[in-house]
């Protein structure tokens, strides 16, 4: 019995003292000199380290103790020269950082709301919002920075022959039902607001309705650009055309192909043209009157036109 318990206990120091001769230590620091992998709660490790252990949610801790720096998890590449920083500050939040190039990609401040950033299951990204319908969701208000002009586009078709893809801008649908009307949302396209002071008048900003350009130079007899046409919705989701701007310049209204000698074209067979109707007096009071210019006079019942000089019955 002696000798069995002798035999055991030098077992068992060779294996503690094999072990032990794995770590070596380097000043303050120690080191494993094992040349394969580590497991913690795992005896066959499947990479560098392995930590496993059945539990409701194993955690790895990286805590700072009182430091200035926050706490920080680092994935660095030799070759790439990549080095990667997941940190949770000393302001309480967390970021991803490059810190090869010291910028910070992607931050979350304290306390922030919940959701703020959400990716389901089919790829769709919420952003204040876990039910993204599309490929992103926005609960809120959209703002750009005021560094530079924005653009909102369709990227470059890029086969031969390709045209290029629709961008639809469309307000909220209403979600009626047989019982009650619902109103669509409005589309509302604004400029920004100006502000205007004694030394000068700046005014709002101004609305551009702008069609294509053709990045060729100018061909006759072929359009150049594109035409601005304005719809108005009708029943069964259908659209009917109103106003057509032509390259160009020329304007028709209620017909999509404006004659191309007319400045306005206006098509009608239930509908007449009704210039602005003034009184005797309102039209003396028209400062500095264009000449041509047409109104109907409701004093005397009768169209007018200026000549140059004065206002001429027609």
């Amino acid at each position: 019995m002696k000798r069995s318990f002798i035999l055991f206990t030098i077992i068992a120091l060779l294996g503690l003292n094999s072990a032990m001769g794995q770590w070596t230590t380097s000043g303050s620091n120690i080191f494993n000199s094992n040349t394969g992998n580590v497991g913690i709660g795992n005896n066959s490790p499947t990479t560098l380290l392995h930590v496993a252990k059945l539990m409701t949610e194993p955690t790895i801790t990286v805590q700072n103790l009182g430091g200035t720096g926050g706490a920080t998890y680092t994935m660095i590449d030799a070759v790439s020269g990549a080095n990667w920083k997941f940190k949770a500050t000393n302001t309480g939040g967390f970021k991803i950082r490059d810190h090869a190039y010291l910028l910070d990609v992607f931050v979350i401040e304290p306390n922030s709301a919940a959701n703020s950033l959400y990716i389901d299951s089919a790829g769709n990204v919420g952003l204040g919002t876990t039910t993204p319908s599309e490929k992103l969701g926005i609960d809120g208000n959209i703002i750009f920075t005021k560094s530079s002009n924005r653009t909102i586009s369709v990227e470059l078709e890029n086969s031969d022959f390709g045209s290029g893809k629709n961008l639809t801008l469309m307000a909220g649908a209403a979600n009626g039902n047989n019982y009650w009307a619902a109103k669509g949302g409005d589309l509302i396209l604004q400029g920004g607001a100006g502000h205007n002071q004694s030394e000068g008048a700046a005014g709002g900003g101004d609305l551009f309705l702008r069609s294509g350009t053709n990045i060729l130079s100018a061909i006759s007899g072929i359009p150049n650009g594109g035409d601005i046409i304005l719809e108005t919705g009708g029943p069964n989701s259908t659209f009917i055309e109103r106003v057509r701007i032509m390259e160009a310049g020329n304007v028709g209204i209620g017909t999509a192909t404006p004659a191309s000698s007319a400045a306005l074209d206006i098509t009608s067979t239930t509908q007449g043209l009704l210039p602005p109707r003034l009184t005797t007096a309102q039209i003396s009071a028209i400062t500095s009157p264009v000449a041509g210019l047409m109104v109907y006079n409701s004093t005397t019942n009768i169209m007018q036109y200026y000549n140059g000089t004065s206002w001429v019955n027609m």
